[in-house]
């Protein structure tokens, strides 16, 4: 098959990654595959590169910061164009912000295109524009997306919902159950540790005998203080022995309290060093306050956390404690209160003799459930049983 798959995401930005990591699998499985996205700075040129088998097309947009994300009117009228231009059998739009949904509906109904809809983040009904967007990208562009994220999916060949509880949503605004796939992100069983902590550390130039708790990439306003009032918490019982490694750009965090805690703020590191601080902490950390972005989202954090083999804390959120019922890879908090969440990190800290048990059954997890060939397969089959199915319709 010849697949487009769409998405306003920026290039190497939030869940690109692994959104290319599964294009590479589909790739690998002998489909040609065009990865449409948003340039991370050009506002006037195109860009194509070529990775892994996989030709990625960079859209330039004219706007910036929180308003690069889809929303631009040029940008959309550039990707109309290309799905108008481009040969392709399926495209696999991914999240309906418009300049996803636009070209995407175009090839469907312009030029007879089989189209296929993603749904990852819950942007309206309390969702992600209320957690990160400015009030005035709520008032503007954020009312334009909340119309778009449910409008036009029942155009859809076939939907795929990255939560339970999106597909729940799929079935309430009248999807067809047997046309809904729920499909998380994948985890790339290549990456799963090999080398020891130690080792680990004194490439990074951590400290050998300190006890290091790590949280890896972006992060709500609301979750953030949940994981800093936690960790003041947990420095009050342990003081300079236990340190927090926040990996990636932070700028949320006060230098105040950066100092006061003793906060290791990594800024953007690449993927290989990524996997090493992760294998260099001894916890996991995944502080996610109960609200509806979160309860709707699948914390793909985990994807690349459950490779390195290290104990999660995490709260009661997203298919986190259906996951842990069946896979015991650390502890669950009661509730997303601080005193709640900090009780289940201190409770681990002492008592390391599980740790190893914890970090095998999280690899277990990510490898009976997020395995990138297991995933691409699952969407391959969608995709064909899914044009099967309209096929014997329309006969």
């Amino acid at each position: 098959m010849k697949i487009l798959i769409t998405t306003h995401t920026q290039f190497k930005k939030n869940a690109f990654s692994k959104h290319l990591e599964r294009a590479t699998s589909l790739a690998k499985r002998g489909h040609e595959v065009t990865f449409l996205i948003t340039s991370d700075k050009n506002r006037f040129k195109t860009e194509i590169k070529h990775i892994d088998g996989v030709r990625v097309i960079l859209m330039p947009d004219l706007l910036w910061g929180v308003y690069r994300q889809g929303v631009d009117p040029v940008n959309i009228l550039r990707r109309c164009r290309e799905v108008m231009r481009l040969d392709y059998d399926i495209i696999h739009g991914i999240d309906c912000r418009p300049a996803t949904i636009l070209p995407a509906l175009l090839a469907k109904f312009l030029r007879g295109k089989w189209l296929f809809l993603e749904w990852t983040d819950l942007f309206g009904r309390g969702g992600i524009i209320s957690e990160r967007s400015s009030s005035i990208y709520g008032k503007t562009f954020g009312l334009i997306e909340s119309f778009f994220e449910e409008r036009f999916r029942r155009f859809a060949d076939g939907n795929i919902a990255i939560s339970q509880r999106l597909r729940d949503l799929l079935v309430e605004i009248g999807i067809p159950e047997n046309r809904i796939l729920v499909l998380p992100l994948a985890s790339n069983m290549d990456n799963i540790l090999t080398e020891t902590k130690a080792d680990l550390r004194q490439k990074l130039n951590l400290k050998a005998d300190a006890l290091y708790l790590i949280y890896v990439g972006n992060i709500y306003l609301r979750d953030a203080e949940l994981l800093v009032r936690s960790f003041r918490l947990v420095r009050e019982k342990y003081g300079q022995k236990v340190s927090l490694i926040l990996v990636g750009r932070h700028p949320w965090l006060e230098k105040q309290v950066e100092d006061e805690l003793a906060i290791k703020v990594t800024g953007y590191v690449s993927d290989e060093d990524l996997y090493r601080y992760l294998g260099a902490a001894d916890i996991h950390l995944l502080p996610l306050s109960v609200t509806p972005a979160n309860l709707a989202r699948f914390p793909c954090k985990i994807n690349d956390y459950f490779l390195a083999k290290r104990p999660l804390v995490t709260t009661p959120v997203s298919e986190l404690p259906y996951l842990h019922a069946r896979y015991n890879f650390g502890l669950v908090s009661d509730s997303d209160f601080y005193e709640d969440y900090a009780r289940e990190i201190i409770s681990l800290i002492d008592d390391p003799s599980k740790w190893d048990e914890y970090g095998n059954q999280a690899v277990l997890c990510a490898r009976e459930n997020f395995a990138i060939e297991t995933i691409s397969s699952r969407l391959e089959n969608f995709y064909i049983s899914m044009q099967q199915e309209r096929n014997v319709n329309e006969a």
